[in-house]
């Protein structure tokens, strides 16, 4: 009889999801001895505590108690995911964490347990937990009272760091009592993002002179004068820009027309916005005039990716749950051609010659300048494959996400949009599409925590 290797094992399992295919890794580690080794550590790789009702054992007391019994389990967890708990479970969350030592990313949500509510065993097996040299990406959400003295320990430990709605605090009295100390060391932080409606977390890391080390900056953050604000401190440093926000581009007193001065960023290589749609058009005309005069000021010569995403409702819920009166047409041609409104081909045709421009420029910094369209959807909407504008491009993880069926009668809504939305584009940027440096795709709108890396 043949013997499969146990390394071809080994990677077959491991090319399993933790939570989608949780019962077949269940079933398969009981199957056979050789089996059960490489099947629990992808059932344990990522793992995810959160309390549950009063009535019902949570889920941190049943993993402090798994762990206990079966210790070997703890070095598979590299990526843990937990919602705050309330002061009776907080015992144990405080034991579990010194025993998953090799977790790579760790996801915090405040589930309204605001800081001040942690005991102190906990908030000191947090200050532990994220000094760890393992601990690659932390990842914290919408908590309150959260200490400065936390958020500088991160920055300068942890390359990966995103904050969500945080409210940072100043650090209790006490706070040598039951806390580590902080080490006053060089900043790690090289990749950020900040989806915030308080400031105060951005103003902490400034501050404390923890950003000069940040590559890459993700910002969704309301005021434009804290996003140039947060934008200017890292622009020597930053290669990799993404901005998210409805109104990032464009001051709020001012009309939408009126660029947002970009600093000079010297490395920068990809820039990537996120537009809402305007009422009567869907690539946003005046957002992207603003988006032009960005890129004539920016003076990043070796930006080599740009790219564009219409965050549009094309899914199931829009196309189906319209009132009676707009669900009547909304399948019809002129009413996706009123979609597109005025004014897209000027600026389509404004962003064209700007790229062609920068690809015969003296310097050839920029020639290689890859111009992305995305058109994301809802879960419900499958992605497209790769335009035949850009053959030699790769298919990206976005194009990947989704492949789910539509469903029945609002496929037809979703294609036709998209290939309106697709053949608008194309048509007014010849210049960019003749040099096979124009991409257009439909992909799937992810949750935030799903965008997370």
């Amino acid at each position: 009889m043949a013997v499969i290797p146990q390394e071809l094992i080994d990677v077959v399992l491991s090319n399993l999801d933790p939570v989608q295919d949780r019962d077949s890794l269940k079933c398969i580690a009981l199957s056979a001895y050789n089996l059960a080794v490489p099947a629990q550590r992808t059932l344990f790789r990522s793992l995810s505590l959160h309390a549950g009702s009063k009535r019902e054992t949570s889920t941190f007391e049943r993993a402090l108690t798994l762990f206990t019994q079966s210790p070997h389990l703890t070095p598979y967890v590299r990526d843990l995911d937990i919602g705050m708990p309330w002061p009776e479970q907080q015992a144990f969350l405080s034991r579990i964490l010194p025993l998953v030592t090799r977790v790579r990313r760790f996801v915090i949500q405040g589930c309204g347990v605001p800081w001040r509510m942690l005991s102190p065993a906990l908030q000191t097996a947090l200050y532990d937990f994220t000094s760890r040299p393992a601990l690659q990406k932390l990842h914290l959400i919408f908590i309150s009272g959260i200490p400065a003295s936390f958020i500088s320990l991160a920055a300068r430990r942890v390359p990966v760091l995103s904050m969500q709605d945080l409210v940072v605090a100043p650090d209790p009295d006490d706070f040598q009592l039951h806390c580590c100390e902080v080490e006053e060391r060089p900043p790690k932080l090289t990749d950020l993002t900040l989806s915030l409606y308080f400031k105060n977390p951005w103003d902490t890391l400034r501050e404390l002179g923890l950003t000069p080390t940040i590559e890459r900056l993700a910002l969704d953050m309301d005021d434009s004068d804290d996003v140039l604000d947060a934008i200017t401190a890292v622009a020597p440093t930053i290669r990799h820009l993404e901005l998210t926000s409805i109104a990032q581009l464009t001051p709020r007193p001012l009309p939408l027309s009126t660029p947002l001065a970009l600093p000079t960023m010297p490395n920068l290589t990809s820039l990537s916005i996120c537009l809402p749609p305007e009422f009567n058009s869907l690539i946003s005309p005046s957002r992207l005039s603003a988006l032009m005069a960005n890129l004539s000021v920016a003076q990043s010569p070796f930006l080599r990716e740009l790219t564009i995403s219409i965050a549009w409702p094309v899914s199931a819920r829009s196309a189906v749950g319209l009132p009676m009166a707009i669900a009547e047409n909304s399948l019809g041609q002129e009413d996706m051609r009123r979609l597109l409104g005025k004014g897209n081909a000027e600026v389509l045709g404004a962003l064209d010659v700007f790229l062609s421009s920068s690809s015969s420029s003296a310097s050839g910094a920029s020639s290689s300048v890859h111009c992305t369209w995305d058109l994301l959807c809802d879960s419900g909407v499958s992605s497209t494959p790769t335009s035949p504008s850009s053959p030699t491009s790769p298919c990206t993880s976005a194009q990947k996400i989704s492949r789910t069926r539509e469903p029945d009668g609002c496929g037809g809504y979703h294609a036709r949009v998209f290939t309106l939305f697709k053949n608008t584009i194309e048509g007014c940027m010849p210049k960019t599409r003749a040099r096979g440096k124009l991409e257009v795709r439909r992909s799937v709108r992810r949750g935030y925590l799903e965008g997370l890396a």
